[in-house]
């Protein structure tokens, strides 16, 4: 019997004497080379969207220099 608010949980008596289906070991590795692919690719975009966080925030810096200095519009003398 599980235990828990509206979510019913496995307790560890019934899991020890639970049988839990495995695919075969063939197909384990097979599911641990796609993990570690598509973890590559997710390590890859995140460096990209640090890489772009950073260039944002320098260009909103630049824009507000430019801005505040007069740079951004023709002055009118």
């Amino acid at each position: 019997m599980g235990y828990g608010v509206k979510m019913p949980r496995l307790g560890t008596n019934d899991a020890l004497v639970s049988y839990i289906p495995m695919p075969p070991l063939n197909e384990q590795k097979r599911i641990i080379v796609e993990i570690e692919k598509w973890n590559t690719i997710l390590d890859t975009i995140e460096k990209y969207k640090f890489d772009l966080l950073c260039t944002i925030k320098s260009i909103k810096s630049r824009i507000l220099d430019l801005a505040l200095s007069g740079k951004l519009v023709s002055q009118d003398p």
